[in-house]
């Protein structure tokens, strides 16, 4: 029993902290709001629910679900972007 709930453990992705610094090129689950920053990036997710939020924090720039089929949205400097329903995601530089 004991040895499932290891297997089980170690089969669950690495959670992204959503207040440390962005991590590149890595795929992680993640949920909850990333600030923004001064770069622009690209968001790439699977199996989850992301919105890209503008400056003003009312305006969506791009919001939309993802299956098993990966799907991307640009993150423009100073941006938000959301993320919903523990997706899998990673950051690229833009």
């Amino acid at each position: 029993m004991a040895q499932q709930v290891e297997e089980q453990a170690s089969e669950q992705p690495e959670k992204m902290d959503t207040t440390a610094a962005t991590v590149y090129d890595e795929w992680k689950a993640a949920d909850g709001l990333f600030a923004p920053e001064a770069s622009a990036k690209t968001i790439s997710f699977r199996d989850g629910f992301v919105r890209v939020r503008k400056q003003d924090w009312v305006s969506i720039s791009e919001e939309g679900w993802a299956g098993h089929t990966e799907k991307s949205f640009q993150v423009p400097p100073w941006h938000y972007c959301e993320v919903l329903g523990s997706a899998q995601i990673k950051f690229t530089r833009a």
